[in-house]
């Protein structure tokens, strides 16, 4: 029986070993593809992944956004939005169609707040890309949503659907905060409490609903429906994760250990300790996960209630678009909501971002909203010519954009006719992420911001620089 145990303590060990050894290639290679190009000579895999670090491109020091769209008003293409905000992707573009397979992300949808204007006879949009970083579109769909003037659409945050609301009702039922208080120490209750105005209509900038990274705000709501299918309702803007801006928030320890060379130390020296016996396999196995953990900072408004036991829990991670507001929607899970009727909701800020309105509603005020879907006639791509079958999502082919691309993508005319008393609502449907610039693509991008319209220069200025905040 001590030589069964013996055997079997072995066996266990040996298989820890090799998991340790496994999860150590994975760290290494993801390391390189974040560290820059790999070799991409033929013979580089077959070379020892102890070896020599074969990246020959340093780290991205700037941070990205994502690529945006531009509508035709008529006159000339305006910029509408960012679009894919929460798809940036840490990667070596090269592995993209691969990498895609493995993680296919949610659409996003985006709401247009115009209805655009036929471009040569047909409508027209442009995908940009007027930062420096890299797209990889999926695909996009172009939906078109005819409805009574008495009714918005509204995004679900979570399912990326558009929903109908009546306005009226939808108003007439909001909960707005009955207090909100700003890092534990400031009424805000001004900014939030029956602004009704501020769900739908344009918002002039102010410093008052522009927070900073590290505030944090609790709303307190009272006399809530129990037993509901209760929402909550957020109009957020303004994505403090700039192009150009330094990657200074990473700490030296936190740097330390998502270097590459740090990982070549720590499976060496957990094969070094394992193999000693100094310490068991059970943790050993694990080492290249513990120190490949973490990861940059979420660019992101995170949302949470308070349950019954007094802690906060996690509903959403927001990511606030770049150009104009959007209204979304969260379903508030049941136990938020107290026997006496309160929800206590939390927005925590992990960079500067603008919060304009939060509010609760039921969902029975809501409708999905359908519509028709118009197919893409042509997308002509500035670099790359025809890209129609990609964009259509035909090919297992991404469509990739680089500092200074358009893509200019027109669609069949709608055929549903607006009625008496009823308007057009546009939505924007797309897959795909973006990621950094690799050094060979700046250097094919050449002077690439002389080929941006003076509506895009500008935008990307007041990403550059946040002087007028400060």
């Amino acid at each position: 029986m001590k030589k069964f145990f013996s055997s079997f303590t072995f066996i266990l060990k040996a298989s820890l070993l090799v998991l340790l050894l496994v999860f150590g290639w994975v760290f290494i290679n993801v390391a390189n593809l974040v560290k820059g190009k790999k070799s991409s000579e033929k013979d580089s895999l077959s070379k020892s992944m102890f070896g020599a670090d074969e990246a020959n491109a340093d780290a991205p020091t700037t941070r990205t956004a994502c690529p945006h769209v531009a509508y035709f008003d008529g006159e000339e293409f305006k910029i509408e939005n960012d679009f894919l905000p929460s798809e940036f992707k840490t990667l070596e573009p090269g592995l993209a169609n691969i990498f895609y397979k493995w993680s296919a992300p949610a659409p996003d949808m985006l709401k247009l707040s115009s209805s655009p204007q036929k471009y040569n006879g047909a409508l027209t949009l442009r995908l940009l890309e007027i930062e420096p970083e890299e797209s990889f579109i999926h695909r996009i769909k172009f939906l078109r949503i005819v409805h009574s003037k008495d009714e918005e659409i509204i995004i679900d945050a979570v399912k990326k659907e558009p929903y109908l609301a009546r306005k009226k009702e939808f108003e007439k039922e909001l909960v707005f905060p009955s207090n909100s208080v700003l890092n534990a120490k400031k009424s805000i209750n001004h900014l939030y409490n029956q602004k009704k105005d501020r769900l739908w209509n344009s918002i002039a900038e102010s410093r008052e609903d522009l927070f900073q990274k590290g505030d944090s705000i609790e709303f307190g709501f009272r006399s809530v429906a129990k037993n509901e299918n209760l929402l909550l309702v957020l109009r957020s803007v303004y994505r403090d994760y700039m192009a150009g801006e330094k990657a200074r928030e990473h700490n030296f320890f936190s740097a330390l250990v998502r270097s590459y060379a740090f990982a070549k130390i720590a499976v060496f020296s957990g094969l070094y300790l394992l193999l000693k016996g100094w310490l068991p396999a059970e943790g050993l196995a694990f080492l290249p996960l513990i120190i490949g953990s973490g990861s940059m900072s979420s660019k992101s408004i995170d949302i949470s209630y308070r349950n019954s036991s007094g802690k906060f829990t996690p509903l959403i991670v927001q990511k606030p678009r770049s150009f104009r507001h959007g209204a979304e929607i969260v379903s508030l899970p049941k136990e938020a909501v107290s026997g006496d009727g309160s929800l206590v909701v939390r927005a925590d800020f992990t960079k500067r971002h603008r919060l304009s309105f939060i509010g609760v509603a039921k969902a029975t005020n809501l409708t999905a909203a359908f519509g028709e879907e118009l197919s893409i006639k042509k997308a002509l791509h500035s670099r790359l010519g025809d890209v129609s079958t990609e964009l259509r999502g035909e090919e297992k082919k991404e469509t990739h954009l680089i500092p200074g691309d358009t893509v200019e993508v027109s669609f069949e005319n709608p055929k549903r006719p607006i009625g008496f008393g009823q308007k057009e609502t546009y939505l924007l449907e797309s897959t795909g992420f973006y990621t950094a610039l690799r050094p060979e693509y700046k250097k094919l991008a050449g002077d690439w911001q002389e080929k941006l319209s003076g509506e895009a220069k500008k935008h990307l200025a007041s990403l550059t620089s946040l002087k007028d905040y400060e």
